[in-house]
């Protein structure tokens, strides 16, 4: 009935100084993917995360974390659901967080995304509601591959608009180049003459 389930364990340390270690169990069939953590400190922390895979192009996922001593008390928890369309490039998903506590559910947050594969090119959206705030935020993203280099773009809601240029150099060079600017200042004549160029070199041995 277990088979696939393996004992795992992680850690790391900074400065010298020794941080959080977790023990857990993962488990991973053909329908069901997971990982279960509990910290080795007096915290007792947990943190689960399991994914089942319904039918083909349909996800159903679930996250949480609370303390094992105190399971009722202040726990964080997702449930996701991710899908596709048959044969249209086109896959979208959608995540309910919030907080349990006492029984009470509270910090309500939804989130839905979409993104369209054409070829190598990809367009998508994601639109996320917090119900505290009333509020909702907003993003579009395009990425184009030409082979040899990739544009990436993404705007938000407030107008602002993230562009970068990424040149795969060699197989073990990838240069970038991004910028970002604000929308809404365009018309209002508030750009400045050149906006922000940061460039980033990556290379892999």
């Amino acid at each position: 009935m277990f088979a696939g389930a393996q004992i795992i364990a992680k850690g790391d340390a900074k400065n010298g100084a020794v941080g959080t270690q977790w023990a857990g169990l993962e488990w991973d069939t053909d329908k069901i993917k997971s990982k279960n953590w509990v910290s080795m400190n007096k915290d007792l922390k947990v943190e689960t995360d399991m994914a089942w895979n319904m039918c083909k192009g349909h996800t159903i996922a679930y996250y949480g974390k609370w303390n094992l001593l105190h399971p009722l008390t202040n726990a964080d928890e997702h449930l996701a659901f991710a899908g596709s369309f048959k044969d249209t490039g086109v896959q979208y998903g959608l995540d309910w967080g919030w907080n349990f506590n006492n029984w009470a559910l509270s910090k309500h947050n939804l989130s839905f995304y979409f993104n369209h594969v054409a070829g190598a090119n990809i367009a998508g959206a994601h639109v996320n509601y917090d119900h505290d705030s009333k509020a909702f935020k907003t993003t579009l993203g395009l990425q184009m591959d030409k082979g040899d280099h990739t544009w990436k773009m993404r705007w938000h809601q407030d107008g602002m608009m993230h562009t970068a240029l990424q040149w795969q150099m060699h197989k073990t060079a990838k240069a970038t180049l991004n910028t970002k600017v604000n929308l809404r200042d365009i018309p209002a004549g508030k750009v400045a003459s050149y906006p922000p160029l940061n460039l980033t070199v990556e290379i892999k041995f």
